[in-house]
């Protein structure tokens, strides 16, 4: 989900692609589909997450990224244990996007519900995000 808001905010502000964005889990099964809450939550959005595919976490995207977001804090600090060098480009979104819970909202499992506070979480993250990578430019 952080991953299609972010990319559409990119499109919005830049009217470009000028940034990638990739979004893998330390945990995550390659090639999963969306969950279907998450599908529908972001329909009312205007995005498609049908053709989205999970993927894991691998040396070669820790060693592509210029930044790495993490959504949980438990995650943060799993991620610098897996890949100490990697210490000044992974961060929380909470800490990027000023959020004040310290980890955004895992819905899985949880119902539609959820998944909509989770995407509030990360609407209302996204423009502080977005104005920290366009600092970093």
């Amino acid at each position: 989900m952080a991953k299609a808001l972010l990319e559409k905010l990119i499109r919005q502000k830049l009217k470009q692609d000028f940034y990638e964005v990739e979004s893998a889990g330390l945990f995550a099964i390659d090639g999963l589909s969306a969950s279907t809450e998450a599908i529908e939550v972001l329909r009312y959005e205007n995005l498609d997450l049908t053709i989205h595919q999970s993927q894991s976490l691998t040396d070669q995207i820790v060693k592509w990224a210029d930044i790495i977001i993490t959504m949980t804090e438990a995650h943060y600090e799993q991620l610098l244990d897996l890949y100490p060098a990697a210490h000044d480009r992974v961060f929380t979104f909470s800490e990027l996007a000023g959020l004040t819970e310290s980890d955004v909202n895992d819905p899985y499992g949880k119902g539609q519900a959820a998944y909509q506070i989770t995407l509030q979480q990360l609407k209302k993250g996204m423009p502080r995000l977005f104005s920290y990578l366009e600092n970093m430019r």
